[in-house]
């Protein structure tokens, strides 16, 4: 899993990947897509709604009929790279002092397993599914949700980050 990442812009949405992980170092050349809708025969993909669309590395946030990400490059590349992968660094040694806030099952009802747990000194804690219920807990702790069976979770995640210390 990564331990550090770093993203350099180099212009039309291409950008460079520094990315420390438990196996070591390496640099990527990544492209930060977006998709245009188009007609049915240029389409590769469709859009929440059906829409037909193209993928393309050509664009900024003012073109019309255009489906992109709001979320930062060197987010969308982890969440590309490692898509619902939760396993943590085995060899990562700086720590942040981050606090991290999870609102699982305060905004869904409706859905089954996505189970919020910690595993502290050794015995797994599972969180309470309760609408409503917000979790805030030192995010270095260890963590993951557990997949989904039946139905959609939908959270909201927080962070508040203080300074990192060796």
């Amino acid at each position: 899993m990564y331990k550090k990442i770093y993203e350099q812009g180099r212009g039309e949405n291409k950008h460079l990947i520094h990315l420390w992980t438990d196996e070591g170092y390496e640099k990527i050349e990544w492209n930060n897509y977006a998709y245009k809708e188009c007609s049915s025969n240029e389409a590769e993909f469709k859009g929440l709604k059906g829409e037909p669309l193209r993928k393309t590395h050509s664009w900024d946030r003012k073109t019309p009929k255009l489906h992109f990400s709001d979320i930062s490059a060197h987010q969308k590349f982890l969440i590309e790279k490692y898509g619902i992968d939760d396993e943590p660094s085995t060899s990562h040694k700086e720590v942040f002092f981050d606090i991290e806030c999870e609102m699982g099952g305060a905004l869904t009802e409706e859905y089954e397993g996505g189970e919020l747990e910690f595993k502290i000194d050794g015995n797994v804690q599972t969180t309470p599914k309760e609408l409503g219920l917000i979790t805030i807990f030192p995010s270095y702790f260890l963590h993951r949700v557990k997949p989904v069976t039946k139905g959609i979770r939908r959270s909201l995640v927080l962070w508040v980050g203080g300074c990192s210390f060796k």
